[in-house]
């Protein structure tokens, strides 16, 4: 059964899937990002702009 089941497969793909979550944050005054209810330092270059934030995926 496997081996007439594999011939309809499709191979992988090359690039690996990442399983995580982008969020979009901005950096505040005091160089922090808020990501759900948690808060992030950032270096202080970054203060003023919006930034993302990758957030994994964790079962």
């Amino acid at each position: 059964m496997w081996a007439k089941e594999k011939e309809y497969l499709h191979p992988l793909p090359e690039k690996k899937f990442e399983a995580c979550r982008l969020v979009s944050c901005q950096v505040n005054k005091t160089s922090l990002i808020t990501v759900e209810t948690n808060q992030y330092s950032v270096p202080c270059s970054y203060v003023g702009q919006a930034v993302w934030a990758k957030c994994l995926s964790i079962m």
